[in-house]
């Protein structure tokens, strides 16, 4: 153990299945079959003994990002067949067991969801606005909407920017990646803008390159939480892994050119 059977996927519409029973195992032992398609996207679906209960995890592997759902069964004797399609590439796992939510893992979860949250608003709040700074992604677009709205005299909440520019990627997202995935997201975005309203803005330091420092330090460490968690922390993530799913191919250079727009834009505009 581990023992898997391997397929090569060559098209985005295609069907791998196979019918396994582990016998003879431990605690930890397990066996399935991985579809791979490049270093940067590949799919496994197995059976995981644990203690005396029997597990399917399918585990999406897509650049940076690792997912994993796991759903009990009866016992060590199952079917598994993964597709994908045109439109999106679905798990479709046969057994008889339903997704339990209170898990202790969607429970870890929602905990790092949480925490992640909490330590990114508090990084925005407390050190990046107090050097006026812009953060990377959809924050960014938020933290700039607010500001360009300063200048002509509009008050837009950097909260409600951040929520409404999420909801619309969240919702097509769900379509084609994982459901637990864009909730869990969504709930860190949710809980960050609710954050950016309750914790106020104020200079913790009095050095900007201390701000620098201690609020990259800490914006990145939320996300990293998330990530860690299951979860993310919403916008590009939501697209860099509908993009992998879809073509197997990672946009991080992308997002990265993205960010450098951003915030060339945002020096043109305040300096």
């Amino acid at each position: 153990s581990p023992t898997f059977t391997g397929f090569r996927q060559q098209d985005i519409d295609f069907t791998a299945e196979t019918h396994l029973k582990l016998c003879k195992a431990r605690t930890g032992d397990k066996a399935g079959m991985t579809v791979f398609m490049d270093s940067g996207a590949h799919y496994d679906a197995y059976l995981v003994k644990k203690g005396n209960d029997w597990h399917v995890c399918v585990r999406y592997s897509m650049g940076a990002i690792e997912h994993i759902e796991e759903i009990p069964v009866r016992d060590n004797d199952v079917y598994i067949r993964i597709t994908g399609e045109e439109e999106s590439l679905m798990e479709q796992l046969k057994q008889n067991a339903k997704t339990e939510w209170f898990t202790k893992r969607n429970l870890t979860t929602a905990l790092a969801v949480v925490v992640s949250a909490l330590v990114m608003a508090v990084a925005n709040n407390v050190f990046l606005d107090a050097a006026d700074l812009l953060p990377g992604g959809f924050m960014g677009i938020a933290v700039l909407g607010q500001k360009a709205g300063n200048l002509v005299g509009i008050h837009l909440s950097t909260a409600l920017l951040l929520t409404l520019i999420n909801l619309p990627v969240a919702l097509f997202s769900a379509k084609h990646i994982s459901k637990r995935f864009v909730f869990f997201s969504l709930a860190n975005v949710l809980l960050t803008s609710l954050f950016l309203k309750i914790i106020p803005v104020f200079p913790f330091l009095g050095e900007i390159i201390l701000n620098v420092i201690f609020g990259g330090f800490l914006y990145g460490f939320g996300i990293v939480i998330a990530l860690r968690g299951g979860a993310s922390s919403g916008g590009t993530d939501f697209i860099s892994l509908y993009v992998a799913n879809k073509s197997g191919k990672e946009i991080w250079t992308q997002i990265f050119i993205f960010n450098c727009v951003l915030l060339t834009i945002f020096g043109y505009l305040f300096g």
